[in-house]
C-alpha cells in the first residue's frame, strides 16, 4: 500500500488481493520477488512478462519496485536493479520498461542514470470491462 501512496495511484485493497493471488498462481505471467535483509522482507519487486517484436523476443514491464524508506538511499535498490537485468539477461529478455509517475522525479533520474531511455512514443492504456466515469446528462 505505501508503494501506491508514492506513486499516488489508487489503492483498492480486495482487487489488489485477487489480482496478486491470480498472478501468483498463473505463475508464467511473471515473477513477483520478495527483498530481504537478514530475514526481514524490506521490499518487493513484481516483473509481467511478455513479447514484442519490434525488440525481437521476450520483454517484460518492471511494474512496481518497493523498498521501505528506512532502508532507501543505501544502494539497496542498485543492487536489485542489477539482479533484475542479470536474470532478465540470462534468460533472453530483450527489453525491459517501466513506468514512472510525475511524483517522483527521484526515480526518474535514477532510471535514466542507469540506461533507461524515454521513448518517443506515448505510453496509453485503456482500461477494459469497466463502467464509463463519464456521466450522460
Amino acid at each position: 500500500m505505501d508503494y501506491y501512496e508514492i506513486e499516488g495511484i489508487d489503492y483498492n485493497r480486495d482487487k489488489s488481493r485477487s489480482t496478486l493471488e491470480d498472478f501468483i498462481v498463473k505463475g508464467n505471467t511473471g515473477t513477483l520477488c520478495i527483498i530481504q535483509s537478514l530475514n526481514d522482507p524490506i521490499g518487493y519487486f513484481c516483473i509481467a512478462f511478455s513479447y514484442t517484436l519490434e525488440h525481437y523476443g521476450k520483454d517484460c514491464f518492471l511494474d512496481e519496485i518497493y523498498i521501505k524508506p528506512e532502508f532507501r538511499h543505501k544502494g539497496i535498490g542498485t543492487e536489485v536493479m542489477k539482479y533484475i537485468e542479470n536474470y532478465l539477461e540470462q534468460n533472453n529478455f530483450k527489453a525491459i520498461h517501466l513506468i514512472v509517475y510525475d511524483k517522483n522525479p527521484a526515480a526518474f533520474k535514477y532510471y535514466v542514470k542507469n540506461g533507461f531511455q524515454v521513448q518517443k512514443a506515448s505510453f496509453m492504456s485503456k482500461l477494459l470491462n469497466q463502467k464509463s466515469k463519464i456521466s450522460k446528462t
